[in-house]
């Protein structure tokens, strides 16, 4: 598996990039990302998910996680159609906003 610390790295890219651009975007906000940068995004986030991380990097990986929710409207605008991903796999359902993330997160608690 790649090294954690490139995929964070390459996590932290991509949202800091699109949160960068965002601000003085003046074209469609969907065409901040193409459909393959967000499908890597999700891919990413999907390895990350299964990656033993220190408390440094899942404290990275949760404030990234807040830019991918505030952007989720260009990721999930790009991602791939008709995915059937877990609940626990939030970033996949970004459509529906924060609530799947919270949704996710109460799942999460409920079963540890």
């Amino acid at each position: 598996m790649e090294a954690v610390k490139e995929l964070l790295a390459r996590y932290r890219r991509y949202l800091l990039v699109m949160d960068e651009y965002a601000e003085t975007w003046d074209e469609d906000r969907l065409d901040l990302l193409s459909p393959g940068e967000a499908f890597d995004i999700l891919t990413i986030r999907d390895r990350l998910a299964e990656a033993y991380l220190t408390p440094a990097q899942q404290r990275e990986l949760e404030r990234l996680d807040d830019l991918l929710v505030k952007y989720g409207d260009v990721v999930s605008g790009n991602a791939p159609p008709d995915i059937r991903a877990p609940r626990s796999r939030w970033w996949w359902h970004l459509e529906e906003g924060s609530e799947a993330r919270d949704d996710a997160r109460a799942e999460r608690l409920t079963t540890s």
